[in-house]
């Protein structure tokens, strides 16, 4: 029988009741693999940077450290780690500066065991893990800096299509299957895309593009 891959796993979280909340239930998913908790921001930089997990689950107001710095600090030491901020507290505009900082998603605090799992499995893999009325949130009150609206400039066809596959959480390899291209291409469409519309992360990407008129609200996920 083939051997399950165990998703490596660090959890922050300050609350030590919600923290065990979380280890409690992950712990019993099978291919998950807990490799240590943390109370704060430091000790979280420290253990993703010796562990190096698939994903860090950070809650979204730590001591120590505040969660921007913490994302950030993780990033520089552990790049291939995903970070997914679970938390109670959903500021829209908290959410998206923690999804510019570096982190694949945030779900909040009440989110279903299954839901959350789901997202962890999402996250290990690079695709992005929002709920969608988070989303529609950020579609609706995303609003860009008045100093960049001159240098905006229109995608082509090439590039709203591959927007359109990072959207429905495509990983660049997997675009370059579907589009028959390579990946060196799609990162080139995308670089493209990220300077063109003055995004930091692939989920402003696509919040910028349902602005710009570029996605529907049905092409995402």
């Amino acid at each position: 029988m083939d051997r399950i891959r165990s998703i490596k796993l660090i959890i922050a979280e300050s609350n030590p009741v919600f923290r065990e909340k979380l280890f409690s239930y992950l712990a019993n998913e099978e291919d998950f693999e807990i490799k240590a908790q943390a109370s704060d921001g430091k000790e979280m930089v420290k253990l993703c940077s010796e562990l190096k997990p698939d994903v860090a689950i950070l809650d979204a107001i730590m001591p120590g450290l505040n969660v921007i710095d913490t994302i950030k600090k993780i990033k520089e030491s552990s790049s291939n780690t995903a970070i997914l901020i679970v938390n109670a507290f959903n500021s829209k505009p908290r959410v998206l500066s923690i999804l510019k900082a570096g982190a694949i998603g945030y779900l909040s605090g009440d989110t279903r065991n299954n839901e959350l799992a789901e997202g962890v499995r999402q996250a290990s893999k690079g695709e992005m893990v929002l709920e969608t009325s988070t989303v529609m949130d950020l579609i609706r009150d995303y609003v860009i800096d008045k100093n960049d609206l001159g240098s905006k400039k229109e995608l082509n066809q090439r590039e709203i299509i591959v927007l359109k596959l990072v959207a429905k959480g495509l990983r660049n390899k997997e675009i370059a299957n579907y589009l028959n291209i390579c990946e060196r291409t799609v990162e080139a469409h995308l670089y493209n895309v990220f300077g063109k519309i003055g995004a930091h992360s692939r989920t402003e990407a696509v919040i910028s593009g349902v602005r710009q008129g570029w996605l529907s609200t049905t092409d995402i996920f």
